[in-house]
């Protein structure tokens, strides 16, 4: 045995480097947690070791993997978190596009990697790695990087997490610096608080960090870092962290979570099954660092779930309805189908956004493809163990939005999402956010609806709920119909919806998804707002070398109709961008409009998220 070497249990070591790495034992083969500067390779042989097999990264830090080169010489493959994969393997793009002046996203990623390196495998959150019987659960803790990991396993009988930099020593981190992800913010305590308590809960015997001591005492560890870092998050915010976020009661079995970023809501069966409306971030601290970095995909942490089983008897999670698709409203429903076994429903309009996120150009839309399992119809009924619901469309806020009606308690509750807020100057606000699909009249047609349900309590997609009145909702309604004025005054375009509706022109699907070599179906999209027939001609505007089966589309739409017409769109083999945008050039009626629709291709086909 060497001295460098550290042995833990019979096949678990540990050796010190830039970080520690932790070294598994199989036989001949080595796998590795985390591999600093690469100087275990030299003390492998020691342990009869003949292969290093694979690597697993917890982060993307230098200190973790800057010899990372020399695993790869030596044939091991590597896996690193998914959300930190693109600074592994494109981390030469990344430094080509950091923002170094005006820098307001303080995330340390300047501890990257100055030049690529190849990886195998993602560590997806909540998913498994299984290497020669060891089966490594993902556990997403971030905190010291936004997209940290725990990777925790059975190993020589006990359960052993190993935690990146989450936990230096009982009470102790590696770096506060490292827990800053937004300027002046103290964001990164707040996301390592709540994976702390996260972590808590997988009934671990040990914690192997990348920096500090092994733990032992896992409870009072976890415990006293919790505190500690609650206690500064405290002290410099004056709020509380998201881990204490609970549920209250609105009606006896209909419960709202307002502490976090979007407000969702739980509807408990006597039964103990949940129905969800919305499922989003833990807090809008937890939504922010990906905004701040082009090419990051929002990242969910699961949260507050548990003080429904404790506090109100949930068993399970039956069903998740969207108020609609944004990301700060569903992130959260992937964790929930995969591993909630929860079914999502949904307003018809909002199947596609939801399975194939791809196709529109729209705002807020989150990476993964969800499987919806009921589509809901306009002014449609559905009974749910002892709820009746009845799910309308309610356009405003975004075109693929629903309100949700119900009645229970002998009071009548609206489930409105961000069609409307509490405002202490009008009584009750909007949202105007033109990238999501608003139409001259979509706000004021929201505002009849609910005046002819007349709730009496609102569930907003933001804040608290609040009780309502008549007059409340047909000031709501008068001020919905002014936005309509305002909108024909400001447009000089005779057809208001010209100034309004940003896409009445469009490609889709917005982000085809081809490979170089292939070939795939492009189809323009126009809505006719006159009451006069359309003729249109649409160019498609291609990279030199791509074809496509049509020059010009020429095709008719109805008044006040939609129309569209379709080609085939072909890649030449040599492409070698990840992404390429096109356009196509538009005529109506012989009125040259130029190059109004476009799209993005995506070259690297399905799957490749972020």
């Amino acid at each position: 045995m060497v001295d460098t070497l550290e042995r833990i249990s019979d096949h678990l070591y540990r050796f010190h480097d830039t970080c520690d790495v932790y070294v598994i034992v199989f036989e001949d083969q080595a796998l590795c947690i985390d591999f600093g500067a690469g100087d275990v390779l030299k003390e492998l042989g020691a342990l009869g070791v003949s292969r290093l097999d694979w690597v697993l990264h917890t982060h993307h830090h230098r200190d973790q993997c800057q010899g990372d080169n020399l695993a790869r010489k030596h044939g091991a493959r590597l896996a690193v978190p998914r959300y930190e994969r693109f600074l592994f393997e494109e981390a030469e793009n990344f430094w080509r596009n950091r923002r170094l002046y005006d820098v307001y996203n303080v995330r340390n990623t300047y501890f990257a990697l100055t030049q690529n390196i190849a990886v195998d495998a993602d560590l997806a959150d909540y998913e498994k790695f299984s290497w020669n019987g060891i089966e490594f659960s993902i556990l997403p803790t971030p905190g010291h990087t936004y997209g940290s990991i725990t990777l925790i396993a059975q190993i020589d009988g006990k359960r052993v997490a190993f935690t990146g930099d989450l936990i230096a020593s009982p009470g102790k981190v590696q770096t506060v610096y490292d827990l800053q992800f937004n300027y002046g913010s103290f964001d990164g305590v707040n996301h390592a608080i709540l994976s702390l308590s996260n972590l808590q809960k997988e009934g671990c015997e040990m914690l192997c960090p990348s920096h500090g001591v092994i733990i032992r005492d896992v409870e009072a560890a976890i415990d006293w870092t919790i505190r500690k870092l609650s206690e500064f998050y405290e002290f410099n915010t004056g709020g509380a962290p998201a881990a204490r976020n609970q549920y209250a009661e609105i009606v006896p079995g209909i419960y709202g979570s307002y502490a976090s970023c979007s407000s969702h809501y739980a509807i408990v069966s006597k039964s103990g099954k949940a129905l969800f409306v919305d499922y989003g971030s833990a807090g809008g601290e937890f939504l922010q660092p990906h905004l701040q970095h082009d090419g990051e995909g929002q990242r969910f942490i699961r949260h507050t779930v548990d003080d429904l089983r404790e506090r109100y008897g949930m068993k399970s999670i039956d069903v998740v309805i969207p108020s609609h698709y944004h990301d700060d409203h569903i992130c959260g429903f992937p964790y929930l189908q995969r591993y909630e076994n929860t079914q999502i429903w949904c307003y018809e309009n909002m199947v596609e956004v939801l399975e194939r996120p791809y196709t529109l150009n729209i705002g807020c839309l989150i990476h993964d493809p969800l499987r919806v399992d009921r589509s809901i119809a306009d002014g449609e009924h559905v009974k749910w163990e002892e709820f009746d619901l009845t799910i309308y469309h309610a356009p405003g806020h975004t075109d693929y939005h629903m309100v949700m009606l119900v009645e229970h308690d002998g009071k009548r509750l609206a489930f409105t999402g961000d069609n409307m807020f509490r405002d202490k100057k009008t009584g009750l606000g909007f949202s105007l956010i033109y990238r999501n699909h608003v139409h001259t009249g979509s706000h004021v047609f929201t505002a009849r609806r609910l005046l002819e349900f007349e709730p009496e309590i609102v569930c907003p997609g933001h804040g608290g709920h609040f009780d309502v009145n008549p007059d409340l909702l047909k000031g709501f309604v008068d001020r919905t119909a002014e936005l309509r004025r305002h909108f024909i005054s400001l447009v000089h375009d005779p057809i208001t919806d010209h100034g309004v509706d940003l896409d009445w022109v469009s490609l889709y699907p917005f982000q085809p998804q081809a490979k170089p070599g292939e070939s795939f179906e492009l189809t323009c999209r126009v809505t006719n707002y006159t009451d006069e027939k359309y003729e249109v001609e649409a160019k498609p505007i291609l990279p030199a070398g791509w074809h496509v089966s049509q020059k010009v589309l020429r095709f008719e739409v109805p008044a006040q109709k939609k129309g569209e017409a379709s080609v085939m769109v072909s890649i030449p083999k040599k492409s070698s961008l990840p992404k390429v945008a096109i356009a196509a050039d538009i005529t109506i009626n012989g009125r040259h409009w130029g190059q109004l629709a476009h799209c993005v291709v995506n070259l690297k086909g399905p799957g490749q998220v972020l």
